[in-house]
């Protein structure tokens, strides 16, 4: 059903901004929002969804500072139908330039 799978896609992006930042998440301070403040994480800016497996995050740095994903130690957990422990994750590698994507 269509109405249940969206709503465990949104469940799991919900899981994956707790596990990643903390629960730390400061959405109402990136700079595209309120130039006069800067933000102090980053966080995943965009979601997309195409057919099948074919989905994609990418994450916002607007701090001002180059965020280095691997010696941060960031990573993407999935978890699936309810599951206490992450059924997948993903290391993220490379940097995020101030002001910058990773896709």
């Amino acid at each position: 059903m269509p109405g249940i799978r969206y709503f465990e896609l949104v469940h799991v992006f919900i899981f994956l901004i707790l596990i990643i930042f903390g629960g730390c998440l400061l959405f109402g301070t990136a700079s595209f929002i309120n130039p006069a403040v800067a933000a102090t994480e980053i966080f995943f800016s965009e979601y997309v969804e195409g057919s099948g497996n074919n989905k994609a995050l990418e994450i916002f740095n607007g701090t001002n500072v180059t965020i280095d994903l691997a010696a941060e130690n960031y990573d993407v957990q999935f978890f699936f139908n309810g599951n206490a422990t992450a059924d997948a994750t993903i290391s993220l590698t490379g940097t995020i330039a101030p002001g910058g994507t990773y896709e």
